[in-house]
């Protein structure tokens, strides 16, 4: 993880390898930027309500919703890679709720 200016400003880089950044506002695969802001639900699977991890043959897939459409977030044959991935994108949408309210 790193921090990062990005015009003036600082940015939180949770993930950056090989075309995947996860930064604080979103997720960049190969070019394309889904703001975390706009994804629902995470799953590992193709978009039909199973879990948010699938693994097809030796390719280990995330999928999110965007839009109201299910997309590929990334896929990739490593499990090591998936997981980093993958917790990556956790801490960073972990990151934009609002700290808890202590009682």
């Amino acid at each position: 993880m790193g921090i990062y200016r990005l015009e003036g400003r600082a940015m939180t880089i949770y993930y950056e390898r090989d075309g995947v950044r996860v930064t604080e506002q979103c997720v960049e695969v190969a070019g394309t930027c889904y703001p975390l802001a706009e994804l629902g639900r995470i799953e590992v699977a193709p978009p039909t309500g199973l879990s948010a991890v699938f693994r097809v043959g030796r390719r280990w897939e995330l999928w999110a919703e965007h839009r109201g459409a299910w997309v590929l977030l990334f896929a990739t044959g490593s499990e090591r890679i998936f997981g980093q991935v993958g917790r990556a994108v956790t801490r960073a949408r972990e990151a934009r709720q609002p700290a808890a309210r202590h009682r």
